[in-house]
C-alpha cells in the first residue's frame, strides 16, 4: 500500500510550480482536471494524459505547455478521443495549433510561428 505525502514524515517536498501561472492556464483548466509540475527526469517535458485528463510539465516554458494544452483540446473534440502514444497526427496538431499564441507576442512562440510560416510556403 502507498501512502499519501500527507501521511508521511520529513521535509515537506518542493514544489515545482511557476512563480506565476502560464498564459491561458485559466483555459486549461476548463479541459484539464489538474495541471502539476514535477523535475525534469530526462525523458519528456511534458505530457497530456487522457484518462486522467491531467497535463503535467518538467518546464515552466509556455510552448511547452501550450503543445499540451493543445493536445487535452484535441481530445475532447476528436470523436473518440485521442489514441495513447506518440501518432504524427496528433504531434502536427499540437505543434501547430499553438503558433497563433504567437501574435501575442508570448515568449518563444514568435520563432516557432515564423517556422511554420516558412515551412508552410515551401510546400
Amino acid at each position: 500500500m502507498l501512502a499519501g505525502t500527507e501521511d508521511t514524515e520529513g521535509d515537506p517536498l518542493p514544489d515545482y510550480s511557476p512563480p506565476e501561472p502560464p498564459p491561458l492556464y485559466d483555459v486549461a483548466k476548463r479541459f484539464v482536471e489538474d495541471i502539476t509540475y514535477r523535475p525534469f527526469a530526462g525523458v519528456w517535458l511534458g505530457r497530456f494524459s487522457p484518462g486522467s485528463k491531467t497535463i503535467t510539465l518538467a518546464t515552466h516554458d509556455a510552448p511547452v505547455f501550450f503543445h499540451e494544452l493543445a493536445h487535452a483540446v484535441h481530445h475532447q473534440l476528436k470523436p473518440g478521443g485521442l489514441e495513447g502514444g506518440q501518432h504524427a497526427g496528433q504531434e502536427v496538431v499540437a505543434e501547430l495549433a499553438p503558433a497563433p499564441c504567437g501574435a501575442v507576442r508570448l515568449p518563444g512562440l514568435r520563432l516557432a510561428r515564423l517556422a511554420v510560416h516558412q515551412a508552410l510556403r515551401r510546400t
